[in-house]
């Protein structure tokens, strides 16, 4: 494709996700192809980083492996503030990070570039993270900003 002078062309050049049982595009095109499911029980390591207790009688569901590991320091957040934000947004800052790795840059080299990073995600269950602080909690500015839905 011959973009010439057009300053109306995109390029996608990166690309991150994370699916249950799938966070690269090998394996996305290995499922979709042999049409593998990818349901289960809550694993085991998911159930003790977030406390839940697993029972034999839960209904299986789409598990995503990683959702403890966040490195608050990568994003100029202190760790009181990161955990004032929705797990949710935690993780797509994460994937807009390795989207841009994945095409070849480091987030500095793009500053004072014309970049943008398009992201798309389940606006999730109900309640917010917001809604289940107490009072207290809801004062920080962190706490509703990390609950805005997309």
């Amino acid at each position: 494709m011959d973009t010439g002078n057009d300053t109306t062309a995109v390029a996608v050049v990166g690309l991150a996700f994370e699916f249950p049982r799938c966070d690269d595009w090998d394996t996305l095109t290995e499922i979709l192809r042999t049409g593998r499911d990818c349901l289960g029980p809550m694993p085991a390591a998911r159930a003790r980083a977030t406390g839940v207790r697993h029972l034999e009688s839960d209904q299986e569901g789409g598990w995503v492996d990683d959702i403890t590991g966040f490195d608050h320091r990568l994003f100029g957040l202190s760790r009181a503030e990161a955990e004032l934000i929705d797990p949710r947004q935690r993780k797509m800052l994460q994937l807009a990070v390795r989207a841009i790795g994945q095409a070849g840059y480091a987030p500095a080299e793009l500053r004072g570039h014309d970049v943008c990073v398009h992201t798309a995600g389940y606006g999730g269950p109900e309640p917010t993270l917001y809604e289940l602080l107490g009072e207290t909690g809801r004062r920080q500015g962190a706490a509703l900003t990390g609950s805005i839905r997309a």
